[in-house]
């Protein structure tokens, strides 16, 4: 259909699957108008990353580091949520969601969650999507044709089996010496923790390179870590592409050969085709009123954070150049333990980590040597 208000194929949100999905549908030659909310990095963060960007880490200010450290006095089973160099922008907290017992993020931010993401690109595995109406195989070709354009640093191990490549660019980040030595103790015992159903493997992130400074967790001043804002960017200056931004979809009408669009300011809009890149919560509220339904069970990929500490100690880790983002995989595969596949990821040495191991602790952690705290992984 067309008419004064028609936008042809509309994606609605700037994240990872928003621009991944404009992508595929302009190299098809089909023009795409992406709506979002768009809510910009604060101009203070931008100061404070570009500042840190422009000289080298030895010379970095305590003080300005102390701020982009900074953690939300908001939490997450337990754990502050990541700032971006101190700030909670990439988040949207919705009035109406009622989360207790558990916490559900949205994003209003341009290039959403991946502002704030941890990298990780493992892909779904044939176990992972046990109940789902896809298989691992159907997904393998998309996986493949996103690497072509993501960067990511990988490497092939014992996980390429249930978790494939899709990629023949093998470029992983040097592990810490940390994780070098956590390495060698897998590798020691690898076909007895195999026989157990438990595999290790190098992490996969969305990376291009790395400076090695320790910021992954508090935001990379060089933007080495992957965030869909710099594929909006590239987005923009391509032929049939619209980038509509400070708009919020509230609802969605399905007509016989048009979808209509409502947003916040009260506009209807016409597209042809619409792909939702919108994050579970907005999604939902999208999609209920369309398939009339009332009540809605989210299911969560919960997680748990959990402290280990190595009998051997590893020296001068505050002082080491590092990535703090996931050093090593573990998938356990133990039907006793679980009927589901166990993902755990190994980070290491961090600054948010000890910083967490003091609040928890309290006055104990003054009869806790600094040596012994740095081993935590």
């Amino acid at each position: 259909m067309t008419t004064e208000n028609s936008i042809g194929a509309a994606v609605i949100g700037s994240g990872p699957a928003g621009v991944a999905a404009a992508r595929a549908l302009l190299a098809q030659q089909i023009p795409v108008t992406m709506i979002d909310t768009g809510n910009t990095i604060p101009a203070d963060a931008v100061r404070l990353r570009d500042e840190l960007a422009a000289t080298l880490p030895a010379q970095w200010d305590r003080e300005k580091l102390a701020i982009t450290n900074r953690t939300s006095l908001r939490e997450r089973d337990g754990v502050p949520l990541k700032t971006v160099f101190g700030s909670e922008y990439p988040y949207h907290f919705h009035p109406d969601v009622q989360d207790d017992g558990a916490v559900i993020l949205g994003s209003h931010a341009r290039g959403g969650l991946s502002n704030a993401w941890g990298a990780s690109i493992l892909p779904l595995s044939e176990r992972d999507l046990r109940d789902w109406p896809l298989r691992a195989a159907d997904l393998a070709p998309h996986y493949a044709a996103v690497l072509q354009w993501l960067p990511h640093a990988q490497s092939a191990d014992d996980l390429a089996t249930d978790y494939p490549l899709h990629s023949d660019h093998e470029q992983p980040l040097e592990p810490s010496p940390q994780a070098r030595e956590l390495i060698a103790d897998v590798s020691a015992a690898r076909d007895l923790l195999s026989e157990h159903g438990i595999n290790f493997g190098r992490s996969r992130l969305a990376v291009s390179q790395c400076h090695y400074c320790g910021q992954c967790l508090h935001g990379c001043p060089y933007d080495f870590i992957y965030n869909s804002n710099s594929t909006l960017d590239e987005l923009l200056s391509t032929p049939g592409f619209t980038y509509i931004s400070n708009t919020e979809i509230t609802a969605l009408t399905e007509h016989s050969d048009y979808v209509a669009l409502q947003t916040a300011g009260g506009e209807l809009l016409h597209t042809d085709r619409v792909y939702l890149g919108t994050g579970v919560l907005h999604t939902a509220m999208l999609m209920m009123p369309l398939l009339d339904m009332h009540e809605l069970t989210i299911k969560d990929s919960a997680y748990g954070l959990v402290p280990f500490l190595r009998k051997r100690l590893s020296r001068g880790i505050r002082n080491e150049q590092l990535f703090t983002l996931p050093q090593l995989y573990t998938e356990v595969d133990v039907p006793d333990v679980s009927s589901r596949n166990v993902h755990l990821q190994w980070y290491g040495y961090n600054v948010f980590y000890r910083d967490e191991l003091r609040k928890k602790l309290g006055p104990l952690d003054a009869l806790l040597p600094e040596a012994v705290a740095n081993q935590v992984v």
